[in-house]
């Protein structure tokens, strides 16, 4: 299985819409997005919420290679703290307010978007 992160500066600088896009590009069926943070879940969306990072993020790794995932697409800037992707996206962006976790997330980037 695939691990690909997407993390960024801020809110609203497009780390949803890069995983939808990643979605598009890769088998469907075979593809996940997992997103970290606080909201709902909306059935409408391709993306599941999971609120308690600490405690999920194995726990969803796992259940991705049980389902024979082949892709796992997480949105999280935090994830990197516990898993070590096979590619780190980070998204910059012009931010009056920036993550406390996107410094460490742009430092283990391996492609960063402006």
């Amino acid at each position: 299985m695939i691990i690909i992160t997407v993390s960024g500066a801020c809110s609203k600088v497009g780390k949803t819409t890069t995983a939808r896009l990643l979605l598009q590009k890769l088998p469907k069926e075979k593809t996940k997005i997992i997103k970290f943070g606080h909201g709902r879940t909306n059935p409408d969306r391709p993306e599941k919420l999971f609120t308690d990072l600490n405690r999920g993020i194995h726990h969803v790794v796992d259940l991705a290679r049980e389902n024979e995932t082949d892709y796992l697409i997480i949105e999280s800037n935090s994830a990197l703290k516990y898993i070590n992707p096979h590619v780190s996206i980070f998204i910059e962006g012009d931010c009056a307010f920036s993550k406390k976790s996107s410094e460490m997330a742009r430092k283990l980037a391996d492609v960063i978007v402006f």
